[in-house]
């Protein structure tokens, strides 16, 4: 009796693999959405910077320079994971 051979990778395999495959406008969009969320978050935290001196005048002293900058990055920090769950219960 003859014996049948078998492919050992079935089509169904090479299809998904070509569907898989990210499209180059994809790609684009998303690193250029990633990059304008870089620069955001780059400008965000650069803020607090030109009101610095009135913020320490109205504070009383130098001294508290850097509490300024650690309460806005803890604010930040303490904010992000609330929008991010906002984000999820109400972006999907």
């Amino acid at each position: 009796m003859p014996e049948k051979r078998t492919e050992a990778v079935p089509r169904k395999t090479q299809a998904v693999q070509q569907e898989a495959e990210p499209q180059p406008r994809s790609v684009r969009v998303v690193l250029m959405a990633l990059m304008i969320t870089m620069l955001l978050a780059m400008l965000d935290n650069m803020i607090v910077g030109p009101a610095m001196p009135t913020i320490v005048g109205d504070l009383g002293g130098m001294e508290h320079l850097s509490w300024v900058v650690t309460a806005y990055t803890l604010a930040t920090a303490a904010s992000t994971p609330i929008w991010g769950k906002l984000g999820d219960m109400y972006g999907r």
